[in-house]
């Protein structure tokens, strides 16, 4: 391209929300507002290295926010509070103990992470084959023995994405129930997908109706972004979807908890992306 055309191309005001001046934002961080600590953090970001592995498996530096999820997990499957149907059961909440899966046993905190058919055809999977990896019957040994082993940022990182599965199969479990009521709203899903944070990054989402029936999709992608700002696009495209199909009245899942929250809340002239904000809400 010649240089005057890049020149002139360059000139060119660009203005995704009018409401929204140019300016100087920080985007060092997931809220995209500075503070000191993220100043302290980017003077010295190059003393902070990032473990290739752990980044391999979703829980490098970048990814704090599954950091975090999977510290508290941990902590509440060894006090035994994951509201596994064993748990529900002994509490009054439910009659039936079985693994709504298998159906083959009570569904306990152990079934759930390694016993189940599902559980176990992981772990095998990824290299976890031996007979005595599946022989403790207390929770609290196998984890230990788990997190004590050479593949322990695996068998780290394969109880948390069990967990999501079976999280995002009890949704749809209940998402089910709720639609035999016969609601007339539809239903918006989004995602994002992100090689590294950030990376090469993409997203996509589906309309369906009240009974689950898929009526529109849609996916995209940003090239080289954070996961946040494709979670965000996520959402603004698929409430534009669905206000051009005149649905006036939706419902929007997400599982990244910052954008709902920077949705809901006042949006700050100065984040980073305060016009994509202001876009979802104009909407």
């Amino acid at each position: 391209m010649p240089t005057e055309v890049k020149e002139r191309l360059s000139l060119l005001p660009i203005n995704l929300n009018y409401n929204v001046s140019d300016c100087f934002t920080w985007k060092d961080n997931l809220n995209e507002l500075y503070t000191a600590r993220d100043g302290y953090h980017w003077l010295n970001r190059n003393d902070f290295s990032e473990n290739p592995i752990m980044s391999s498996l979703g829980l490098g530096c970048g990814a704090s926010r599954h950091r975090k999820k999977i510290k508290f997990f941990l902590w509440t499957a060894l006090h035994k509070a994951i509201p596994t149907k064993a748990v529900l059961s002994h509490r009054g909440i439910l009659h039936d103990s079985s693994c709504p899966r298998c159906n083959n046993n009570v569904e306990t905190t152990i079934h759930c992470l390694r016993d189940c058919d599902f559980a176990k055809s992981v772990w095998k999977y990824i290299g976890f084959t031996k007979s005595i990896f599946f022989q403790d019957d207390e929770f609290y040994v196998w984890l230990r023995n788990g997190l004590d082993s050479p593949s322990k940022l695996l068998f780290t990182a394969a109880i948390w994405w069990i967990c999501v599965f079976l999280q995002s199969y009890y949704d749809a479990e209940h998402l089910a129930c709720e639609m035999e009521f016969g609601s007339s709203d539809m239903i918006l899903n989004v995602d994002e997908s992100s090689i590294g944070n950030p990376g090469v990054s993409g997203f996509g989402g589906l309309i369906r109706n009240s009974e689950g029936a898929w009526a529109h999709g849609f996916a995209g992608n940003i090239c080289f972004s954070n996961i946040l700002h494709v979670e965000l696009m996520a959402l603004y495209h698929g409430i534009l979807l669905a206000w051009q199909l005149n649905i006036k009245e939706l419902w929007c899942y997400s599982d990244f908890e910052t954008a709902i929250k920077l949705i809901i809340e006042p949006v700050d002239e100065w984040h980073h992306y305060a016009a994509i904000l202001l876009n979802i809400n104009d909407t």
